[in-house]
């Protein structure tokens, strides 16, 4: 479930004034127009906050997404920015950062490719297009290479089976997995990446109880065991995404506020970008997991309007 809901009585024209009246606010009483961005965007539905960003743009001749990074200082421009900025564009700009300058982001570039469906993935590399006049899987190759460049290149352009789960074909596909890692000496890379990013998310998850059921091993274990770098962190991110991806961000959320620092990019991308999607889900397994309340956890590590922003997402 989502922690922003729609808003009753929506109305686009007046909304796009709304955001007109707050980044100007920002020249002259820059707190209060930062709160006025805070309150308006998460108090509306992710399709409306993109109507009013579409409607302000058609209006006032400016992309708000870009006005609000430009004059919103630090790391709550950045998370103002992820909150009304169309999230299919929003991820191929974090897919672009993480590939541009020195070094490749992978651990970003898994945490956003394996956690999107086929269909959200392909509007991705549309506003990858758009944004860049590049191409994203061909971007990813240049960056990537091994398996790990086959995985990524698989699940951004292969298509995944939308079927439900049917246990005589998962049983047969745990003993393809199988006979592709422990059962052989070496291991057939191309199997797991074929399996793994063709099948469904609800027949890989019979798939997994099924190969625990015959082999007494999870397939996480599996992957551990048979793989290593880059491509077994892709994996996992992989498979906890089809498994229950609500488990996977509360890690990735304790990870962003355990130890010394902050990854606030982090937190933006794990909790703003799920607000409309799982975070009372999410919000759920983290204090399951970590005995903590996550606003509360997540106020001590930051403050200020970045704390006023996270405070009104998470609720």
């Amino acid at each position: 479930m989502a922690t922003i809901k729609a808003a009753e009585g929506f109305r686009a024209e007046v909304d796009a004034e709304a955001l007109q009246d707050a980044l100007h606010a920002l020249k002259d009483e820059y707190q209060k127009g930062v709160s006025m961005l805070i309150n308006l965007g998460t108090s509306r539905s992710a399709h409306q906050r993109y109507s009013i960003v579409d409607v302000h743009q058609k209006v006032y001749g400016t992309f708000a997404p870009d006005e609000i990074k430009k004059k919103v200082k630090g790391w709550t421009g950045h998370g103002l920015w992820a909150l009304y900025m169309p999230a299919a564009k929003r991820d191929a700009t974090w897919l672009h950062e993480a590939m541009v300058g020195l070094g490749t982001d992978e651990a970003t570039i898994a945490e956003i490719v394996c956690t999107r469906t086929s269909a959200q993935l392909k509007v991705i590399s549309e506003g990858y297009k758009q944004l860049y006049n590049k191409d994203l899987v061909g971007d990813i190759e240049g960056e990537t290479s091994g398996y790990l460049r086959k995985l990524l290149a698989a699940l951004l352009t292969v298509t995944r089976e939308t079927g439900n789960a049917n246990r005589e074909r998962a049983s047969a596909l745990a003993q393809e997995l199988y006979d592709a890692g422990e059962g052989k000496w070496g291991t057939d890379e191309s199997k797991f990446i074929d399996i793994l990013t063709r099948e469904s998310a609800p027949m890989l998850r019979e798939v997994f109880s099924s190969y625990l059921t015959k082999f007494h091993k999870s397939i996480i274990d599996i992957i551990k065991a048979e793989f290593g770098g880059h491509l077994q962190a892709t994996l996992i991110v992989l498979v906890r995404g089809i498994l229950d991806p609500t488990h996977y961000f509360a890690d990735r959320i304790s990870q962003a506020v355990e130890g010394l620092g902050t990854d606030e990019a982090a937190l933006i991308r794990c909790i703003i970008a799920r607000a409309d999607i799982d975070l009372e889900r999410i919000k759920t397994a983290f204090a399951a997991k970590y005995k903590k309340e996550l606003a509360i956890r997540v106020n001590e590590d930051i403050g200020g309007d970045f704390q006023e922003l996270f405070h009104a997402v998470i609720r």
